[in-house]
């Protein structure tokens, strides 16, 4: 039987760096991918994945769910509405709330000035924006390892999320969405790097905290994207919950 797995990207990341995950992966799943670059409107995130796992898993049949970034938050939606359906729910480098605000003290780095301030960029110059957050998703172990300028090399060949108004509406999704109050009767994997400078790690520690039988893995010296600096070691550690 046919297991099948739904992948939720991040922010202005397309297939290319799951590329060697998924390789391993389709070893056991069937993997159907979701990006952002046809959602205009802060709904759409949840509507579009809603209706191609309508569209790609009939029957009713179980799948699991794995998100990333802006696509773990996504996922923690979708899960309340299918959890059913879902046989596990995997969060890599989540939240449930990107931003702070000025009255609370969660765990996040961003500000919602930061959002807007970010958004003016994007308008005035887009590729600078988008390198600026790339970098960031590298912890200084990585960096020095290559890993960043890899990364560099190879978006050159692979256009993300292209459409502007798209990525203006990730920003404003992460701006607005707080999921702070939902509610799962799931138990996640949660994976997180230690040195992640985008979703601070404290982040996962809160989900963790929140949704009691999940279960939280640190990966040392790692920033926000696990999946692509040590894809083996997210193969193992996914096939292993």
């Amino acid at each position: 039987m046919t297991r099948h797995m739904v992948v939720l990207t991040g922010w202005a990341v397309g297939k290319f760096p799951w590329k060697t995950l998924f390789g391993l992966l389709e070893k056991h799943f069937e993997i159907t991918f979701v990006d952002w670059d046809d959602v205009f409107s802060i709904d759409g995130f949840k509507k579009k994945v809603l209706h191609i796992i309508d569209d790609k898993i009939k029957g009713g049949k179980n799948f699991t769910l794995m998100g990333w970034s802006l696509g773990s938050m996504v996922a923690v939606e979708i899960a309340q509405i299918l959890y059913k359906r879902i046989d596990n729910l995997i969060l890599i480098s989540g939240t449930l709330k990107f931003v702070n605000d000025k009255d609370d003290i969660y765990t996040a780095l961003w500000s919602k000035d930061t959002i807007d301030k970010m958004i003016y960029m994007l308008k005035s110059d887009k590729d600078s924006t988008l390198n600026k957050f790339y970098k960031n998703f590298f912890s200084k172990t990585e960096k020095r390892d290559g890993h960043y300028e890899r990364f560099m090399k190879e978006i050159k060949f692979h256009k993300p999320c292209c459409n502007i108004n798209s990525l203006i509406c990730g920003l404003e999704y992460l701006k607005n969405t707080d999921l702070r109050e939902i509610s799962l009767p799931l138990s996640p994997l949660v994976i997180h790097g230690d040195r992640d400078v985008i979703c601070p790690y404290k982040s996962s520690e809160y989900i963790k905290e929140k949704f009691k039988n999940a279960k939280l893995v640190t990966l040392q010296n790692t920033g926000h994207i696990p999946f692509y600096t040590d894809p083996s070691k997210l193969y193992e550690i996914i096939k292993r919950h």
